[in-house]
């Protein structure tokens, strides 16, 4: 056993020595690359011998100097020995160096051990792209453009950018992304990368088109707001600002009314999903915002106008349009009930040469009612109206008789002695006449009484006004 221990004690004792004169050969142990890597393809690169082990060695040579098993021709000066190549495609390449040196204490016996060995990475850019393509101008998203390298790394890149038809321009940043923001020009963009200190066009690389738009909603007239009659159609909107080189997927129009409208009143603008939009249908509404008084609603039902155009990466909401829908094509008036003196009475001239009224001719009383309103409160005022006609007519069952306004009689006897010395003058006295009694026998009518009796018959019927809610009917 001893004899065995003892074997294997000489063994470890000779591995020692071997190991620490393998150790002790020379070797590079450091080299410095410029420019510093990653490089880029084609770029010639220096490297330097910036660190030495010699200890216990002399005479150093170089053994081999390779890049990726390429040889090298390089004059060794020791410290500071320099060598160029130009790398000429991409990945990660192997850089190995060789030194050999004569052991001062072995008669002139050289040495050499494990070369030292380094790695260099070598890209070009392989891509760039646009996220998303397309953005609106001023809008929350802006683009991102991106220079994918080969092989992936931490790579330098210089940028360029033209915008339309333009130059390109230098851009800021030397990193792999460079930001389009929203709040430049609208336009179509292309951005270009190649690696940072290359000089040659070739190695540009170019993006696809990059576009800013300003979409908006607008009618065929070029305005963003239009005003159409409840009940009517044919108003047309459309999406401006869609460059011709583009083709979104789709568009989603929508409208946005206060939440709060009064329901049933058949708020509605019907579209068709295109780039183009024809409103099939507009109808009315009672708005709660437009409080202008008691019993009145506004007359223009307001639509915000809304179009979502989606393109393969993004979605852009259009600058919103205006459409008003006009309940009342007579400027305020839902109905009307009158009534009036209509024709005319005999005249003659008689021998005293002047004109005189002598009958009442074809004088009559008529009460002239129509609804203006088409759509959903058209029920709802023709009942209004129709119990102004009971009143006038003076009806059984009316609360308030107007049956004793402008009549035929009175208007006969205050006209029975009007004189004129032509027939024209006559007839000029007799409509002034007749004006003036229209508006005596009007100021005489209780228009609260009148209009509180015709509220209770049409506020029965559905659908209920926005003061209806909020007002006691009278």
């Amino acid at each position: 056993m001893k004899e065995l221990f003892k074997v294997i004690g000489f063994i470890f004792i000779i591995y020692i020595i071997l190991f620490q004169e393998s150790l002790g050969c020379p070797k590079v142990t450091s080299l410095k690359f410029e420019p510093e890597p990653p490089v880029p393809v084609g770029k010639q690169v220096k490297m330097t011998v910036d660190g030495i082990d010699t200890a216990g060695y002399e005479d150093i040579k170089l053994e081999s100097w390779s890049v990726d098993g390429t040889k090298l021709e390089v004059t060794w000066i020791g410290m500071g020995t320099t060598a160029t190549y130009t790398f000429t495609n991409t990945g990660e390449k192997k850089i190995s160096i060789q030194l050999s040196g004569e052991d001062k204490d072995k008669d002139g016996k050289r040495d050499m051990r494990e070369p030292y060995e380094t790695t260099i990475v070598v890209y070009k850019v392989a891509k760039v792209t646009g996220s998303p393509v397309v953005i609106q101008k001023d809008g929350e998203k802006n683009i991102t453009v991106t220079a994918i390298l080969e092989p992936e790394c931490e790579g330098l890149v210089e940028w360029q950018r033209k915008r339309d038809n333009g130059r390109w321009e230098p851009v800021e940043g030397v990193g792999k992304t460079v930001t389009l923001l929203s709040t430049e020009d609208v336009g179509k963009y292309k951005y270009r990368a190649r690696p940072k200190g290359s000089n040659k066009d070739e190695d540009w690389v170019e993006s696809e088109h990059l576009y800013i738009v300003d979409l908006k909603i607008i009618t065929t007239g070029g305005e963003t707001s239009a005003i159409m009659v409840e009940g009517e159609a044919g108003i047309q909107f459309q999406v401006l600002g869609i460059p011709p080189s583009l083709n979104p997927l789709k568009y989603e129009w929508s409208y946005k009314i206060p939440d709060d409208a009064v329901p049933g009143t058949a708020a509605s603008c019907i579209f068709s999903q295109q780039a183009k939009t024809t409103i099939a249908t507009g109808r009315w509404y009672a708005d709660p915002a437009s409080k202008h008084g008691w019993r009145e609603c506004n007359r223009y039902a307001r639509y915000i106008l809304k179009c979502k155009v989606t393109f393969t990466d993004n979605e852009i909401k259009a600058k919103e349009a205006v459409l008003q829908v006009d309940c009342d094509p007579r400027d305020g008036v839902a109905g009307s009930t009158t009534v009036d003196i209509f024709g005319d009475p005999d005249i003659r001239r008689e021998s005293d040469k002047m004109w005189h009224v002598v009958g009442k001719g074809n004088l009559r009383r008529d009460i002239y009612s129509v609804v203006f309103l088409v759509g959903v409160f058209y029920t709802k005022i023709l009942v209004h109206e129709d119990k102004h006609v009971d009143q006038f007519t003076g009806r059984p069952g009316v609360e308030y008789d107007l049956s004793a306004i402008c009549t035929v009689d009175k208007f006969y006897n205050r006209i029975i002695n009007l004189i004129a010395d032509t027939k024209k003058k006559l007839l000029e006295l007799i409509e002034s006449e007749r004006i003036s009694y229209r508006a005596e026998e009007w100021r005489k009518i209780d228009t609260v009484r009148m209009e509180n009796e015709a509220y209770r018959a049409s506020d029965k019927i559905s659908p209920q006004y926005y003061w209806q809610k909020n007002w006691p009917v009278q």
